[in-house]
């Protein structure tokens, strides 16, 4: 009978596939995060295009009506 402690073959496979799982995890952890940020700084650049498009938009209302 097999000490409980004892390492079989079948036992150093599964470690080995659950630590291929763990690295592929925290790859994907990493490669979420990175998305993430990257998206992050898409909103902020589009939010401050947004912002200098309204206010050339303000900018041309009120020289379009102060013009009339």
């Amino acid at each position: 009978m097999l000490k409980p402690t004892a390492l079989t073959s079948e036992s150093c496979e599964i470690a080995i596939a659950v630590e291929q799982m763990a690295q592929a995890m925290l790859s994907l952890a990493e490669w979420l995060l990175k998305q993430q940020q990257q998206l992050k700084q898409q909103q902020r650049k589009l939010q401050e295009k947004q912002q200098l498009i309204e206010e050339q938009q303000r900018v041309h209302l009120t020289l379009a009506n102060t013009s009339n």
